[in-house]
């Protein structure tokens, strides 16, 4: 931990004397000067937005005097400029960068008014889709590929679970778990920032953020060291959707689907000069049914039994998010933000398990059902507070954030234990236990980011994580002679895990001729203390200090054509359910156990991929990839007896996954686009438990056809098709899943409404079939769970018009109509 600090104060006082010297241009002091105009496209004469102005003066071109972005009518002002001579210098990916005239300011003629500039497309960059106004289904980055996800029908009253099922290079298992190119070792983050929610886990989170609230979202597949280490598989970053017009905007939704299944939600924002307050809340019920069987042959003292379970599962779940914000703009350059969150998760769940064990000459010898009735329940909070400093140099800003969350909860089971067929005359078993959980998490975040000439960019910051976790679980057993319920101390568990991260990161990018680069590093502090208070255990405090460094370098090969190559360092640290010593006991035959003595994992991974961008909003990116993992963590099952095997999670020596991903995009028509994604790679695992060795290679591919069709008077289809190949297991494998799914889409009351219409699973194909053996024992097993599931729903925008906005916009940019009107076109 010295050590660590250390290296943070040497690292602190170069960033503060870096700020200090960028806080001091060559050209500080500001006047009165301003250049204000409207961008529009040179083909189809509509508006640009987005678009990036930087001033530069003529005495130094490598310096940035200031900048501004064009709005969604193409509007922009650059203020706080002095006075001189400037260069103004045009770009946005998808257009030929442009530089005006010179320009001249000063104290007699202080404002250029340039009127309406003219932006020629390129078709190195989906001109038509800049044409069209539409945003490319995927666009990418340095460092990530941008899904536009906000058009998915398919996910209409769906949650975020559904739009990750349409989004490249990710999988989503049975359990709603997500999963990157075969690794389930992945970060979530929303709009950039941790989710926060502690006690829940991830498939948890998706399934509590509704799709209909979600802009993109950002796979990064190989991080830069700007983000978290956290994470073998990468990131996966959920933009939310964000009004940006002034007045009061809202949406209102309601879906209605089969089996009981309802969801509604609300939300607005109110935007006046300084002040942005916005609020939303969700409503969502859901009932799951479910079924599934396995059949496990065990050899123990040279005697092979057979024990065959069937399962069957009804799951109901209300979520409610309630979510309270505001911005105000301190300044024209500093805004401070702050935000509240909660969330609201009551579950129950009934499982029932019929459990039969064969002698070795298939004689029935018992069979007894087991049910478990458990109720479930969450309550999160999350207070967020940031701020946004801004500079007269464009691109230079610096942001703080400050996050707590906090969750209390937990849940109870009842246990029925009843023996149908037995040698011996049984009475039922009956046991209940309770799970109080208490968690906190603090978040703080700092960040500086400084351009640096024209193409250059310096970035640096700290982050800390601070985490509790409290679990009480408590076991009861009836007593049938006496009626009592009693504590079971052998099972009953009460467990605190703290656990701090302390990072630090800086990262340089630059552009040479048609080359790109960007170089980072990243130091972690990790600290770990775990207490097993019921079994008297304090786990060794563990501690670690780690370099991530990673690499990023683009090459224009032309127009149409870029190469990228990267490289990165990750971990995977083992969370707190795999080091908790517990054994849970929930099912007695498969009871599962954390392991103390897990070291964390570490890969490195690289990528070297091609983009081509072709014509008519066409493109291709190729990816191939290569990730070796060291000190991986698995699942693994080992035998007690003859109708028991113990489920733990153990450091296995390595694993290696090397691949090819294409993603393609082609509109066949004007209203048909066609986009498809594949993923073909191998996996490697081996390594040696207990004298046991493990060598386990698998081939598997994935692949995902989606089709959008607009017609009858702009009626929208969606057809999505969807195939896994079988998956690589610690100790066997899962078959190969196919699904398909098509939605419908409507906008009505002058298209301020619409009317929408889902259906999942079409031929009802989605199930998975597990196969697993190991020293001394086989097993196959299946699972189904519902997932033919229709939808119908209504949504409806309200608030201020684009025409109003529009007109309040212009007439905020302009002092006088006639200076603009009559300024003349620049080409």
């Amino acid at each position: 931990m010295e050590k660590f600090l250390y290296l943070s104060l040497i690292f602190s006082i170069f960033l503060t004397n870096q700020v200090a010297a960028q806080l001091n241009p060559v050209n500080p002091v500001a006047g009165g000067g301003k250049v204000r105009g409207t961008l529009i496209d040179q083909n189809s004469r509509q508006p640009v937005g987005y678009a990036n102005i930087i001033m530069l003066p003529i005495a130094d071109t490598s310096q940035i005097a200031g900048g501004a972005m064009t709005d969604d009518r193409g509007n922009f002002l650059v203020d706080n400029l002095p006075y001189g001579r400037f260069i103004a210098k045009v770009s946005l990916v998808g257009y030929k960068s442009k530089r005006l005239p010179v320009i001249a300011l000063t104290p007699e003629n202080p404002e250029a008014r340039l009127g309406t500039i003219t932006f020629a497309a390129s078709s190195a960059r989906l001109q038509e889709v800049q044409v069209q106004g539409e945003r490319p289904t995927v666009a990418y980055g340095l460092d990530r590929k941008v899904v536009n996800v906000a058009k998915d029908l398919t996910s209409i009253a769906g949650t975020a679970t559904d739009v990750m099922k349409n989004v490249p290079s990710v999988t989503v298992d049975a359990d709603g778990g997500i999963s990157m190119r075969g690794s389930s070792n992945l970060r979530i983050l929303i709009d950039g920032r941790p989710t926060g929610m502690v006690a829940d886990n991830q498939a948890q989170i998706l399934e509590q953020i509704p799709a209909s609230s979600i802009e993109s979202v950002e796979i990064i597949t190989n991080p830069s060291s700007k983000f978290d280490a956290e994470g073998e598989g990468g990131i996966i970053n959920i933009i939310l959707k964000k009004e940006k017009n002034q007045g009061f905007n809202g949406l209102a939704s309601v879906n209605v689907g089969t089996n009981n299944r309802y969801n509604a939600s609300v939300g607005g924002n109110y935007r006046y000069r300084k002040w942005n307050i916005f609020g939303n809340y969700d409503f969502r019920k859901d009932n799951r049914n479910g079924y599934g069987n396995q059949e496990r042959y065990t050899t123990f003292e040279g005697r092979t039994t057979l024990l065959d379970q069937d399962e069957e599962e009804t799951r109901n779940f209300t979520n409610n998010v309630i979510k309270l914000g505001t911005d105000f703009s301190l300044t024209n350059t500093q805004t401070l933000s702050a935000s509240w969150q909660y969330r609201n998760r009551l579950s129950k769940e009934n499982e029932e398990v019929i459990n039969r064990l064969f002698s070795p000459i298939q004689s029935l010898q018992e069979q007894y059902s087991r049910n478990n009735i458990e109720n479930d329940r969450s309550h999160n909070s999350e207070y967020t507070l940031g701020y946004r400093k801004t500079f007269a140099k464009k691109g230079r800003e610096l942001t703080a954030d400050l996050i707590y969350s906090t969750a209390t909860g937990g849940e109870n089971q009842n246990f029925t234990q009843r023996y149908l067929v037995s040698a011996e005359t049984r009475t039922p078993v009956l046991e209940r236990s309770n799970t109080d959980e208490t968690n906190s998490q603090l978040t703080a975040q700092i960040d500086y980011s400084d351009p640096i000439g024209e193409d250059g960019r310096f970035d640096a910051g700290y982050k800390s994580i601070i985490s509790t976790r409290d679990d009480d679980y408590r076991f009861e057993g009836l007593n049938s002679l006496t009626g009592l319920w009693e504590n079971n101390p052998g099972i009953s568990n009460n467990f605190i895990f703290d656990q701090q991260v302390h990072a630090l990161y800086a990262t340089y990018g630059n552009k040479f001729n048609k080359t790109s680069y960007q170089l980072g590093s990243r130091l972690e502090y990790t600290g770990n203390k775990g207490v097993q208070k019921a079994l008297n255990i304090t786990a060794p405090d563990t501690s670690y200090l780690n370099f991530f460094p990673s690499v990023f370098i683009t090459q224009e090969i032309n127009k149409d054509n870029q190469l990228q190559v990267s490289y990165s360092r990750r971990i995977n640290r083992p969370g707190m359910w795999d080091l908790n010593p517990f054994v849970d006991v929930s099912d007695p035959l498969n009871p599962r156990g954390g392991n103390p003595a897990l070291r964390p994992e570490f890969s490195n991974a690289f990528e070297l991929s091609q983009i081509h961008y072709g014509k008519n909003n066409s493109g291709l990116n190729t990816t191939l990839f290569y990730r070796k993992t060291t000190d991986v963590i698995q699942r693994y099952r080992q035998i007690i007896d003859s109708v028991t095997t113990f489920n733990t999670d153990i450091n296995l020596a390595s694993r290696q996954a090397f691949g090819l991903e294409f993603i393609a995009t082609k509109n066949l028509t004007r209203n048909w686009k066609l986009n498809g994604t594949a993923s073909a790679f191998r996996n490697i695992l081996n390594g040696t438990n207990e004298g046991t060795n493990i060598d386990n290679r698998n081939f598997s591919w994935t692949a995902r056809l989606n089709s959008n069709l607009t017609f009858w008077k702009g009626l929208d289809l969606q057809v999505a098709a969807n195939y896994r190949s079988p998956v690589l297991l610690p100790q066997g494998t899962m078959s190969a899943i196919f699904f398909t799914e098509m939605a419908l889409k409507k906008d009505v009351l002058n298209k301020k409404g619409t009317i929408s219409f889902r259906l999942n699973d079409i031929f009802n194909t989605m199930e998975f079939n597990f196969s697993q053996a190991g020293e001394n024992f086989n097993s196959e097993s299946y699972r189904k769970r519902q997932s033919r599931i229709a939808f119908i729903g209504f949504s409806y925008r309200f608030g201020s018009t684009p025409g109003q906005q529009n007109r309040d916009r212009n007439r905020r940019n302009q002092d006088n109509d006639s200076d603009d009107t009559n300024a003349p076109e620049l080409d």
